[in-house]
């Protein structure tokens, strides 16, 4: 995590486990308490035929890739990439909240995706 109070998350993506789901809601892989984080806010996504992951935002309140809001899931998911910012709240608000992208080995197979970092 960039935010002291976030916990690592880490998770193999694969063909028979292919997303990682954040938010409040307890079945989240990443569960966030936090009143601007939505019950199910964002979920990262392999695609395993490309080998790549991706981003698509759930919530109402937003989810920032470097800084930048990504479309709402009907408009579309975005690629991350390994050190990409995914950020949980408007940047403006709080730079720091959300987590740093680890892709580990990146083979169609599977790929471990994590979200996590250091506090800045």
């Amino acid at each position: 995590p960039i935010s002291v109070g976030l916990k690592p998350v880490e998770k193999t993506l694969s063909a028979r486990s292919p997303m990682l789901n954040m938010g409040k809601d307890k079945p989240n892989d990443a569960v966030i308490t936090d009143d601007l984080v939505s019950r199910q806010h964002c979920v990262l996504e392999l695609d395993g035929s490309k080998g790549t992951v991706y981003v698509v935002d759930l919530s109402t309140n937003g989810t920032f890739l470097n800084g930048k809001r990504l479309p709402q899931k009907k408009q579309g998911k975005i690629m991350v990439s390994h050190g990409d910012s995914l950020l949980l709240k408007d940047p403006a608000q709080d730079s720091e909240f959300g987590y740093v992208i680890n892709i580990v080995d990146a083979t169609p197979s599977a790929v471990r995706s994590a979200a996590w970092g250091s506090a800045a």
